[in-house]
């Protein structure tokens, strides 16, 4: 299969001052392109699974110091824990 494009310029007269025509076989392009497909899905696939791992890491590391100052807050509040 071959691709093609055109291009042409027009003069001030409205004539055509040249027209260039390029070929170029898209079958090099077509097989790396299948190829290349499954491994571009992998790394995505392992850039998702990263990614949610780390915002979870840092949903743990954000969150835990702030369960446990509420926890203690709640237990001050109760009177079960002394206020410094």
């Amino acid at each position: 299969m071959l691709q093609y494009k055109f291009f042409y310029r027009q003069m001030v007269n409205a004539k055509i001052a040249c027209v260039l025509t390029v070929a170029k076989p898209t079958t090099n392009i077509n097989n790396f392109l299948k190829k290349a497909k499954p491994r571009i899905l992998g790394i995505g696939i392992i850039s998702l699974i990263a990614a949610i791992l780390l915002a979870y890491l840092v949903w743990v590391w954000i969150t835990r110091p702030i369960k446990r100052l509420s926890h203690y807050a709640d237990d001050v509040g109760s009177g079960k824990l002394k206020k410094p």
